[in-house]
């Protein structure tokens, strides 16, 4: 019960981010995939709207998967390597943070 508690407290305030390929977008979110911050450089401000577009879903899907190795990791530290009794949320997280940034082109 206390890791379990430990973990929850820790995805609370969990945030990571991710970058599009050119380093110009960054995007950040919380352990539920939403977006909670969103960095774009003056260099991507001046291409076309659908190059902005698809830096900004870039970016997304890389902090999606960055934010899904996170929680894995700490479910795994604490529950065991399949996630123990946590193995249905870590294939629900593996789904929904994996799927962020999808309907990039």
């Amino acid at each position: 019960a206390e890791n379990a508690r430990e973990l929850v407290e820790i995805l609370k305030t969990a945030k990571t981010r991710g970058v599009d390929a050119q380093g110009d977008v960054e995007v950040e979110i919380d352990a539920d995939g939403r977006l909670v911050n969103l960095s774009i450089d003056d260099d991507a401000l001046q291409g076309r709207a659908r190059e902005l577009e698809d830096s900004i879903m870039e970016a997304y899907a890389d902090a999606g998967r960055n934010m899904r190795d996170y929680v894995r990791t700490q479910t795994t530290m604490r529950f065991g390597e399949d996630g123990g009794s946590l193995k249905e949320y870590l294939n629900s997280v593996d789904s929904t943070l994996g799927s962020l940034g999808a309907g990039q082109r």
